[in-house]
């Protein structure tokens, strides 16, 4: 059950950032106006925080509430020990008692439960040391929490027994297909119409007949309760959108078709850079926990009659690898899909040259999971850090770089209230072109964090003005209801 904001036994007073804040030992925080008297958001009353689903932590404004928390019962960090353990690795109870100090290290490898996660991620400890690097990606690893947001104590205590007792089992067990750790302790979601959980089902996805690595980028992760995870699907796949991203090439979506009564899509998708056969017709259907994608068709430029046929006719497959390989006779389809495909032989494809960017030593990104390069960045960490980082940047100039493209600076402002720079960015041809973002010091880094992302300019200058603390009467925006 939810604690209650009022049930406490304690109250302490810290400093954190220059700012004065009331802590209360069930998890909840007051922060006083500065000695301006302005009060600004958040500002004189009692909150738990507001969660944030890209990283499981409760958070203030930008700052995350368990290090108020730990500071105000624990003192500030000392040395190394300067990274926050949720003992029961629920990112949402900030309860002191639930809190500490330790290194990064001591975070990893003095928590059972901890541990545990990461043998079910990397394979072992062994995999882990050799390749720290698994793990990234999953720093939100367990988001089946996000119900529970602050628990009682009695909450708190069965949830950590739980939780030791799922890490003890064989890492095997805990590996089983479709389960994540929270359904081991909650029960599978979807199974009792009383559990929190209820109706939630992870997808992953998977190509048939195909070999290569493919990635969907539209495809959905998980669906709850009441949503249809193909309509679900059909409603991400917007014209002009990534459709598929491989390490050869890629496609966009240009039509979609439902067949209810199959319980399928049909997804026309352009290639870009396509030579022979710029158009590919995907099947897509449901199973258990995967979304199969099967490509049943390929057409030429002037083959418009056949795609359109092929888009509203199942039986409809086009398959012509066999063409270029000139020692194959042709295969004979019937009207239906053949329940056995031939070994797929495709035309020579020209690759497109991906190139990754990885973030500098001095740079952490947050909410921000493709390796990032940030240009204008300061090297090392110079006096008066965020001011010199402004005073890089260049408007129009690349903000940031990685293997999809290239964001262009607009605006950047600061952020007195959070000591954050807010950044205002273009990235040409996304289906959202806006992003905002936001740079802070913490730990000796730059954190960069991505803030919201908009389909128009004014929808991004709107969140700009608000989150460098401005007032906006321009009134709503498009991106408001995105």
């Amino acid at each position: 059950m939810a604690a209650n904001i009022n049930d406490y036994t304690r109250e302490e007073v810290c400093v954190y950032k220059g700012r004065r804040y009331y802590v209360r030992d069930n998890g909840a925080i007051y922060r006083q106006c500065k000695e301006d008297g302005v009060r600004r958001k958040w500002d004189e009353e009692w909150t738990f925080g507001k969660f944030d689903q890209n990283t499981g932590y409760m958070l203030l404004g930008q700052e995350r509430v368990h290090r108020i928390v730990c500071t105000a019962y624990h003192g500030e960090p000392v040395g190394d020990k300067n990274v926050v353990d949720h003992i029961d690795t629920n990112r949402c109870n900030n309860r002191p008692d639930n809190l500490r100090w330790v290194t990064r290290m001591e975070n990893i490898w003095d928590n059972p439960i901890t541990m545990a996660k990461v043998e079910l991620i990397c394979g072992s400890r062994e995999a882990f040391i050799a390749n720290p690097s698994l793990l990234f990606g999953h720093e939100s690893e367990d988001p089946n929490f996000m119900w529970m947001r602050n628990v009682s104590p009695d909450e708190a205590k069965a949830s950590y027994d739980s939780w030791k007792e799922w890490a003890s089992r064989p890492i095997d067990e805990r590996r089983r297909k479709g389960g994540s750790a929270g359904e081991w302790l909650y029960g599978r979601k979807g199974e009792n119409p009383n559990s929190p959980f209820y109706g939630f089902k992870r997808w992953t996805c998977q190509v048939v007949d195909r070999t290569e690595e493919s990635l969907f980028p539209l495809a959905p992760l998980s669906t709850v309760a009441g949503e249809d995870v193909l309509q679900k699907y059909q409603e991400a796949l917007v014209p002009g959108a990534d459709f598929l991203i491989s390490r050869y090439y890629k496609t966009i979506v240009s039509d979609v078709v439902y067949f209810a009564e199959e319980n399928k899509l049909r997804v026309l998708s352009e290639r870009i850079g396509g030579q022979r056969t710029p158009w590919y017709i995907f099947e897509i259907w449901p199973e258990e926990n995967v979304l199969y994608h099967k490509i049943v068709g390929s057409y030429g430029k002037n083959k418009q009659k056949d795609i359109d046929e092929a888009m509203h006719d199942l039986s409809k497959y086009h398959r012509q690898e066999w063409k270029y390989n000139r020692n194959r006779p042709a295969p004979t389809y019937s009207s239906n899909p053949p329940t056995e495909t031939p070994e797929l032989l495709f035309p020579e494809f020209h690759p497109i040259e991906i190139k990754d960017y990885y973030p500098a030593d001095n740079i952490e990104q947050r909410n921000w999971k493709t390796p990032t390069e940030f240009p204008m960045c300061p090297a090392g960490m110079p006096e008066n850090p965020l001011e010199v980082y402004k005073q890089n940047m260049k408007v129009d100039e690349i903000f940031c770089r990685n293997r999809y493209g290239e964001s262009y600076l607009k605006d950047v402002g600061f952020n007195p209230e959070q000591d954050a720079l807010i950044v205002l960015t273009y990235q040409p041809g996304g289906v959202k072109e806006w992003y905002l973002s936001g740079i802070y010091i913490e730990d000796g880094k730059f954190v960069h964090e991505a803030i919201c992302s908009c389909f128009e300019e004014i929808g991004g200058r709107k969140y700009f003005t608000i989150h460098t603390g401005g007032t906006w009467t321009g009134g709503e925006v498009f991106d408001d209801g995105c």
